[in-house]
């Protein structure tokens, strides 16, 4: 493998049961991920995408073939691992934001830290809210927030452990074009504020404007 890369499956696999007969949403793969670098994984609904980036961040096991992190096998390790692999370098964005609605903005932002045992940094939850433009919401609720805003605290949240890669499923789709641009302007500057390797699912072309990489994803074949 080339040290260059940060993520990378070989022969990736994933094969269902389906009226007794094997279906292969996601045919045999090879890619690699930089560190640093901005990736779209594009297709339309029911390509398969989804399904690829679950197995890339570590939810669902492939069929056949690995997925590498940092050269480390990560199917290969024990559960315990994979799980701190998880919570601690890897950052994940839900289309449904997914955020606890009796907790306010901030602690919805803490959960991670809370999880995973580890410290409150006030200086690096300020200047995450000041990138994200949160900071006159931080004591809100869900319920209170607008859909971009909710999907800012998302985005808080996934970052708040400093993650190497930060995973997004269709961040922008439930949100309108004017915010759906908001959003995408905020992972362009949270990889140049932090470096940090950016993988985003979507149907649109035009989300981000100069990504590093683009994967066309259809009827489970990728091409670069």
């Amino acid at each position: 493998m080339e040290e260059s890369y940060i993520l990378e499956c070989k022969d990736l696999v994933k094969e269902y049961e389906h009226h007794h007969n094997k279906l292969q949403v996601i045919k045999p793969t090879s890619f690699g991920i930089k560190e640093g670098s901005v990736n779209l994984i594009l297709g339309k609904s029911g390509s398969g995408k989804t399904t690829l980036l679950s197995m890339l961040q570590g939810i669902e096991k492939p069929t056949s073939g690995n997925v590498y992190y940092r050269n480390i096998d990560f199917y290969q390790c024990s559960e315990e691992k994979q799980a701190q692999i998880r919570g601690n370098q890897f950052g994940i964005i839900f289309q449904s934001f997914h955020l606890i609605s009796e907790l306010s903005v901030m602690d919805n932002v803490k959960v991670p830290l809370i999880i995973n045992g580890r410290t409150f940094d006030e200086a690096a939850y300020e200047k995450l809210l000041e990138i994200l433009r949160l900071q006159e919401v931080q004591t809100m609720y869900p319920s209170q927030l607008s859909g971009g805003q909710q999907q800012r605290v998302a985005i808080a949240r996934a970052m708040i452990m400093k993650p190497d890669i930060l995973f997004a499923d269709e961040p922008t789709g439930n949100l309108d074009s004017e915010n759906g641009k908001n959003i995408a302007q905020l992972f362009d500057k949270i990889n140049r504020e932090y470096g940090t390797t950016i993988v985003v699912v979507t149907h649109d072309r035009e989300l981000i404007e100069d990504p590093d990489r683009v994967f066309f994803i259809k009827d489970g074949e990728i091409r670069c």
